[in-house]
């Protein structure tokens, strides 16, 4: 990528000097401001093929295969052998983005209608990714959704959507109701309310469309997965029929997440059990394939679609592939790529970096901290021999990390609620909080830890200290560690050898933490804290006093600020003492004085050079390069330059 001139605002996506600030000397005024960085590059953007929970698939005419994920916010398109042609698709809350997929259907002129579970909308595309339409809001009301916007592998999103020549319908996952809808989007009608009588619905996820044949009325099968059974509807929600939980196999099922029709045959996702299970348009059981001991399928299959010759495609969240079956259920193929090998990242949220240039990027779906060993220093992004490194496992749920000057890694782990203290390849040297969060397996020996009554039987002892839910971490220059202990609205300051040295539920000479997540260390010992549920920046010395704060300040010297309230989730200090907030609403880096005065901004929203989507932890090397955890385009974005250099001479 070549190197972005000074003054070139063209090639400086959202980058912006405030109007006043001086530069070398100059005051510069509107028009005349420079690139606020030298570069940007990229580290990590998931690659073509690559699934991250693929949770709803659709065939359009001619076979082709759509794939939407839960974490890569793209549609892909695959041939029906599953060859890779296209993708469209950003995270985001614009026209023509969308967070989490969760559910797809085509009509019969190839047009893509996709349930948007980050914005709770219907949005209609072309087969090439064009936006023609969209439609709905968040919401309870008639024509508003609920669809849950998804949280792992084991919390799918939610919503469901099917096509007919005359309508629109919608599984209203978290409202408990299944809307109908004009193919315009307008005149929606609840034609299934909540409860579990014949035609009532709880939790409803996927459906499907079966045209009127031989005599039988155009029929909706829903996969009504809180009452344990898909029901058959008319358009207008009149019960026809359903097929329930069976208490004996093999035509048992529980909580059907998807169905699917295909001439006479109506296919059924188990999820639980991990296989498709086959009935007749009268929902009798015809056969099943799959399930407990196959080779095939997991606990964790999301979507099914059946081509018009009968093939049948079935999308695996847990491993991020689509596997294809013939008609009779016999596995034919496969495709999607789940592989971090390459140095593909997942969601991350936090990156912490080494003063050689290496690092970790967070990934807390993924379940490990992802050892990059990125460089920049270098004209070009470079992966170091022994990159690419992964620490823990899927019970490790790490929420932000930080080193030491001794090099070992301080990382906290949200689901165990406990903080992890790791050498540089992953050995486990200590825990602080709960023994039973840190006795899962989460370094790379898999191995249990020892409990505070066995120091040492397992790599290294667990420290008792109450935790609730801890995000982020920062290491001060004495190495005592500083932890936003978020669940509980409190910080933690620990020696370097792991003993609590304080908790504190409010600064001392402030008010009380509303919900403290990132945090940076700052000159002289001192820290600064981010608390969005206050919408404050705080800075604060190593014994927890209050010296600075400022709380959702206006954009000031004549940059526009967006509508509605910030979000504050990553911060990272400067040389010189600037200190660089993440704003993982609006899609940018603010960079400002250390009593608030805005400096400037870099990056804006979207999935290009120089932009950000849902930026999370940001981490400055010593030669002044800014990197950002670019969570929702599943990459780290690195803004060259855009700190003063403080590499030792």
């Amino acid at each position: 990528m070549a190197l972005v001139a000074v003054g070139d605002q063209s090639a400086c996506p959202g980058g912006a000097w405030a109007k006043g600030t001086k530069v070398a000397g100059r005051t510069i005024s509107a028009g005349s401001a420079p690139c606020p960085y030298r570069a940007f590059r990229a580290i990590g953007a998931v690659g073509e093929g690559v699934m991250r929970q693929p949770e709803a698939l659709a065939i359009g005419p001619g076979g082709r295969v759509y794939v939407g994920d839960q974490l890569t916010h793209k549609v892909q398109m695959f041939s029906a052998s599953g060859r890779f042609e296209g993708q469209w698709g950003s995270f985001g809350t614009g026209p023509g983005q969308f967070g989490a997929v969760g559910g797809l259907a085509s009509n019969a002129a190839g047009d893509v209608y996709l349930v948007d579970c980050g914005g709770d909308r219907i949005e209609e595309f072309t087969p090439q990714g064009r936006l023609l339409r969209s439609f709905g809001d968040r919401g309870g009301g008639v024509g508003e959704f609920d669809f849950g916007a998804g949280n792992g592998p084991s919390e799918p999103p939610g919503g469901g959507i099917a096509v007919s020549a005359r309508y629109i319908f919608v599984s209203d996952t978290r409202n408990n109701r299944i809307e109908r809808f004009n193919l315009d989007g307008g005149e929606a009608r609840v034609i299934a309310p909540p409860g579990s009588r014949p035609g009532q619905v709880m939790h409803p996820n996927g459906l499907a469309v079966a045209p009127a044949q031989g005599g039988a009325p155009e029929t909706l099968y829903v996969a009504d997965d809180g009452n344990d059974r898909v029901q058959a509807l008319s358009a207008s929600g009149r019960f026809l029929g359903a097929v329930a939980r069976f208490p004996a196999q093999p035509s048992q099922f529980q909580n059907p997440f998807d169905v699917a029709v295909h001439g006479d045959r109506v296919y059924v996702v188990d999820d639980n059990h991990g296989r498709i299970v086959v009935f007749d348009r009268a929902l009798r059981y015809l056969s099943a394939f799959g399930g407990e001991g196959s080779l095939h399928l997991t606990p964790f299959i999301r979507s099914v679609a059946v081509a018009s010759s009968g093939v049948t495609y079935v999308a695996d969240a847990h491993a991020n592939e689509v596997l294809i079956f013939d008609r009779e259920g016999h596995p034919i193929g496969r495709f999607g790529i789940s592989t971090n090998d390459a140095g593909e990242l997942e969601d991350p949220v936090d990156v912490a970096l080494r003063p050689d240039g290496s690092g970790v990027a967070v990934e807390p779906y993924a379940g490990f901290l992802h050892l990059a060993g990125f460089s920049v220093l270098a004209p070009t992004v470079s992966w170091s021999s022994g990159g690419n490194v992964f620490l823990g496992s899927l019970w490790f749920s790490p929420a932000g990390a930080a080193f030491a000057r001794d090099g070992t890694l301080w990382a906290s782990d949200i689901n165990n609620s406990v903080v992890r203290h790791l050498d540089y390849n992953g050995r486990f040297l200590a825990a602080i909080g709960d023994p039973a969060g840190a006795g899962a397996p989460s370094a790379i020996t898999g191995r249990g830890y020892a409990a505070p009554s066995e120091p040492g039987s397992s790599g290294g002892p667990v420290l008792l200290a109450h935790l609730l839910e801890p995000t982020g971490v920062a290491v001060l220059s004495d190495g005592t560690v500083i932890v936003a202990d978020t669940g509980e609205g409190a910080l933690l300051r620990l020696s370097a050898s792991g003993s609590v040295l304080f908790r504190l539920r409010a600064p001392v000479g402030g008010s009380a933490f509303l919900r403290p997540e990132a945090l940076a260390a700052g000159p002289s010992d001192t820290f600064y804290l981010a608390d969005p549920g206050a919408q404050e920046i705080e800075q604060l010395s190593a014994g927890g006093r209050l010296l600075a704060s400022w709380r959702d300040p206006a954009i000031a010297q004549g940059i526009e600020d967006a509508a509605g309230r910030r979000y504050p989730t990553g911060l990272a200090v400067g040389a010189e003492g600037s200190v660089f907030v993440s704003d993982g609403r609006l899609g940018r880096i603010e960079e400002r004085s250390p009593s608030g005065a805005l400096l400037a901004l870099l990056g804006s929203e979207g999935s290009g050079s120089g932009q950000l989507s849902a930026p999370g932890g940001l981490a400055i090397n010593c030669a002044g390069d800014l990197f950002v955890a670019d969570t929702g385009n599943n990459r780290l974005a690195v803004f060259m330059g855009a700190a003063r250099p403080g590499c030792p001479p």
